[in-house]
């Protein structure tokens, strides 16, 4: 499965999050589940986007996205990640 998205996409349907320690607002996010079969394509080019490292969610690694616009995207470590 091939997925393509861009900043504005995620901001539409990403979900607002919360920081849990101090409640507040965060950035929109979105996270994407999938397999080494599977293909994200972030849109926009690498220049507007920075690997922010990683984070574990309920055993899971996903590799973390900001882009310069306020969106965070988490990408399964186990998902090909292109940037377009």
């Amino acid at each position: 499965t091939v997925l393509t998205l861009n900043a504005e996409v995620i901001h539409q349907i990403g979900a607002p999050a919360v920081d849990p320690e101090s409640g507040a607002a965060a950035p929109v996010q979105m996270r994407i589940d999938g397999d080494q079969y599977d293909t994200v394509n972030i849109a926009g080019g690498a220049e507007h986007w920075v690997q922010a490292g990683t984070t574990e969610i309920d055993g899971t690694t996903y590799d973390v996205y900001n882009d310069d616009s306020g969106v965070q995207l988490l990408v399964n470590k186990d998902v090909n990640t292109h940037f377009i």
